[in-house]
């Protein structure tokens, strides 16, 4: 049964009065370039290129020109610009990736005077005059709704691609234009705070660094505190190390029976410990709260676990304050020159317990330091959540505005 005021299509309901456009007939595709990155520089030339790897990675929906910055191809090479010049509101779509993100793509606008090109690996297609509005076509090309058409047509195994035979046969949901800006501006809006928040999370981070390096080396003293540094090895400021060790693979299982393991690396995230596997019977365990630090390939990932777990290879954990927390995440980046190994790095038990580390004598100071970093961390935090939460508020909103299911306007009016 279809619902009043929808209609079947190729790909799924959709308002009576949306169309679909196909790719092969209603965008023309335009040549590419296949300049490799080491043929382009970020300082200077006359001619921009879009590099596929910058599409996947780098740019959102919408690539701004006047904001964002677009490599150069370098100035010695000549390039063929007939009919290959970008304009604003073209799309360019990476046709490789190493998974299912291939089909990522930028609507290019703001263009201005500016000369730009698609490079390699790289669709370059422009749609007929007058079917879009203004941005909605970048918002809608990396939806589910239209990344789901492109699902059947990726082939590849190590590295995933889609041809243009098959780009050609997918479809593009049309909106009146009144309803296609109305689209855009809600999630352009949403970009936007999403891009502000993000620049206030790296703002906080980079305050908080610079703090950290005043504070954890005693450049600087808060007020009232005038304390000697001195150093002290990592086994006489923690209260207790405990190196994790392989459990028997046999008594890993998949129904969270047990313990969770946490095993190198791979299982910190974002400096707190994820779940990988349970295991029944454990030798070596960490309580929550301990820092979980990894002392194989790499050394030295600091993270802090808010659950009992199992030690596996490949971490320790070290049980101390909170200060000890914050001076093990600036040192950080010191730990390549300590660690030792041919094939990977690593640091054993001796090792580990004898490096030195500089400490006001005033346990005072340490709480009141920590207390001030901490504050730091926990208003980061709460700003990332925010950040996660609008985040999933846009994709809720891609899925229902770019399918029709809540609509922008008065249908009337239009």
């Amino acid at each position: 049964m279809v619902n009043n005021g929808y209609k079947k299509t190729e790909i799924g309901l959709i308002p009576e009065d949306w169309e679909l456009c196909s790719i092969e007939h209603n965008f023309d595709f335009y040549q590419n370039n296949t300049y490799s990155r080491d043929c382009m520089n970020d300082v200077s030339g006359t001619v921009c290129n879009i590099h596929y790897g910058d599409v996947l990675i780098k740019y959102g929906a919408i690539l701004e020109c006047d904001k964002e910055d677009i490599p150069f191809i370098n100035p010695e090479i000549s390039v063929n610009t007939i009919n290959r010049t970008i304009q604003s509101g073209d799309i360019i779509m990476s046709d490789t990736a190493e998974d299912e993100t291939v089909g990522k793509a930028v609507e290019v606008v703001n263009v201005g005077n500016k000369t730009i090109v698609a490079g390699l690996h790289t669709f370059f297609i422009r749609p007929h005059a007058n079917l879009f509005a203004q941005r909605y076509l970048g918002y809608f090309i990396n939806s589910p709704v239209y990344h789901d058409q492109l699902l059947p047509h990726i082939v590849g195994t190590k590295v995933s691609s889609i041809s243009k035979k098959s780009l050609a046969e997918t479809f593009v949901l049309r909106p009146p234009i009144p309803e296609q800006e109305a689209i855009a501006k809600a999630l352009s809006d949403i970009d936007n705070l999403i891009a502000n928040l993000e620049k206030l999370i790296a703002k906080k981070k980079a305050v908080k660094k610079g703090a950290m390096q005043e504070l954890l080396t005693g450049k600087k003293h808060l007020p009232g505190f005038n304390s000697e540094w001195v150093e002290k090895p990592l086994e006489d400021i923690s209260i207790e190390i405990i190196m994790g060790q392989s459990p028997d693979s046999q008594n890993y299982n998949d129904q969270r029976i047990g313990l969770p393991l946490i095993q190198g690396n791979a299982d910190i995230n974002n400096r707190q410990t994820i779940i990988r596997y349970f295991t029944k019977e454990v030798t070596r365990i960490g309580k929550s709260g301990d820092i979980i630090l990894t002392v194989r390939a790499p050394v030295g990932n600091v993270a802090k676990t808010y659950f009992d777990c199992c030690l596996g290879r490949g971490v320790c954990a070290i049980r101390g304050n909170e200060f000890l927390y914050q001076l093990l995440v600036l040192f950080e980046p010191c730990w390549a020159n300590i660690s030792t190994g041919s094939t990977f790095d690593s640091i054993s038990s001796d090792e580990l317990k004898a490096v030195n580390f500089l400490i006001p004598t005033d346990e005072n100071e340490q709480s009141a330091i920590a207390s001030i970093l901490s504050d730091m961390d926990n208003e980061i935090s709460e700003i990332e959540e925010k950040l996660s939460k609008y985040r999933n508020i846009k994709i809720g909103m891609m899925q229902t505005l770019l399918t029709g299911q809540i609509r922008l306007y008065n249908q009337d009016t239009i």
